[in-house]
């Protein structure tokens, strides 16, 4: 069975960029690209994984609200205190991911992080990992020893079909030795 992740970004470019990244991997995408889609989406239970935007048009004015993100955030860990939710933006800020950790967060991305990694993240939030920058400019990915969504009622794949993907298009070297 597969990892099922709610891309919620309101650019399209940006969601058909992970599209493509997670082709052909263990990881189903649903997609949102409006705060209502985003909330109406994590209530699904199928919803194993969100990888959710920071910064979001705000409706009543032109300009984007940074803490929009953040106050979905809470929403979905209210609504499903299980759903880990990992922010991604273009910023990265320490305010930003101090912000995301106090709200619930399981782990913070800066976009155009590596495909290999990004896929890496999924999975290991889905085991009740988490994953932070490291303040270094490298990311710190904890894995969840299979504590989290992966075990029990739901069965799952190994990840090794995002590593395939991965290593085939950047080297023949393991991921990890990177």
């Amino acid at each position: 069975m597969s990892i099922v992740l709610l891309i919620a970004d309101d650019h399209e470019l940006v969601r058909a960029g992970l599209r493509q990244t997670f082709a052909g991997t263990s990881i189903d995408i649903m997609e949102a690209s409006t705060p209502g889609e985003a909330r109406r989406l994590a209530r699904d239970p199928i919803v194993d994984v969100v990888l959710l935007d920071v910064g979001w048009p705000r409706q009543e004015t032109v300009s984007y609200g940074f803490g929009l993100g953040f106050e979905l955030l809470r929403e979905m860990r209210r609504m499903r205190a299980d759903l880990p939710v990992l922010m991604y933006s273009i910023h990265d800020a320490s305010h930003y991911i101090d912000r995301c950790r106090r709200f619930g967060g399981a782990g913070y991305l800066v976009k155009g992080v590596d495909d290999g990694l990004l896929c890496k993240a999924v999975h290991a939030v889905y085991d009740g990992g988490e994953v932070w920058p490291d303040g270094r400019g490298q990311v710190a990915v904890a894995t969840g020893g299979g504590r989290g969504r992966g075990t029990g009622m739901r069965a799952r794949k190994k990840s090794a079909g995002c590593w395939q993907r991965t290593r085939s298009a950047r080297s023949s070297m393991p991921p990890q030795t990177r």
